[in-house]
């Protein structure tokens, strides 16, 4: 189970802390309790399981005492500050837009602006442009045909021992089954 007994818990942090004590020089921190509710400020989700403000202070504790009483008793002021004891953003302040877009254009813009950069330098300064490398390819592709013709004696295909059936002689009807003649 990934969820331990307190004592068990304890025991561990305990043990751990006494065989490596370089572990745990700065003492025992105290964990945070996963078995109550999380404040979460969602629009989907207006009333979250928890308040925002989880230990209240001595004036927050009598704007407490004071909110059980009549609402038109209290000030804007103190409304305010009971809203702000329960949750952490209004939702003007969750529906602000956010400037995330200005970081994601510019990053790709810096991405295109560096590739094209480095296509650049690649063609100038590369070992050879792109159109050398054509026509040097081009230039290469016979020499390089008739070398491998050499290497692997393949033989030419410039005559057939065969009988050649003249250009003239093709027809559509030949691919035909049904007026094959």
């Amino acid at each position: 189970s990934l969820y331990f007994d307190r004592d068990i818990q304890s025991f561990l942090v305990l043990y751990s802390c006494a065989a490596l004590p370089f572990l745990c020089q700065t003492g025992i921190v105290k964990t945070e309790d996963f078995s109550l509710p999380a404040y979460i400020d969602l629009r989907t989700l207006p009333l979250p399981a928890a308040t925002y403000t989880k230990v209240l202070s001595a004036e927050q504790r009598a704007l407490k005492e004071k909110e059980k009483a009549s609402w038109s008793a209290l000030s804007v002021d103190e409304k305010v500050e009971l809203y702000r004891i329960k949750f952490k953003e209004t939702y003007a302040e969750m529906n602000k837009g956010s400037a995330e877009w200005k970081t994601i254009i510019g990053g790709v813009c810096l991405f295109l602006g560096l590739t094209g950069l480095l296509y650049i330098w690649q063609n100038k300064y590369g070992r050879y442009s792109a159109l050398e490398r054509t026509v040097l390819l081009v230039r290469a592709a016979p020499a390089k045909s008739s070398q491998e013709g050499l290497l692997f004696k393949i033989p030419s295909h410039n005559g057939s021992k065969g009988k050649s059936r003249s250009r003239d002689s093709y027809t559509d009807t030949h691919l035909l089954p049904c007026c094959a003649g």
